[in-house]
């Protein structure tokens, strides 16, 4: 799974690229979110991380 860095997400949202065909556009989902700790620290001072999936990935357990 690839990281993610601060912005990536409205970078790749931002886009005025054009996608030939039929497209679905993607839904995310969040599958986790880790706060971004330094040192001995017990408050998340640099953040939170989020884990997600795409729909096209996406798996319901019920």
């Amino acid at each position: 799974m690839a990281n993610l860095v601060p912005g990536v997400l409205l970078k790749h949202m931002n886009t005025d690229v054009k996608i030939a065909g039929e497209h679905m556009s993607s839904l995310l989902l969040v599958v986790s979110i880790v706060p971004a700790l330094a040192g001995g620290e017990l408050f998340p001072n640099l953040g939170f991380y989020l884990k997600v999936s795409d729909s096209s990935h996406l798996r319901l357990s019920l």
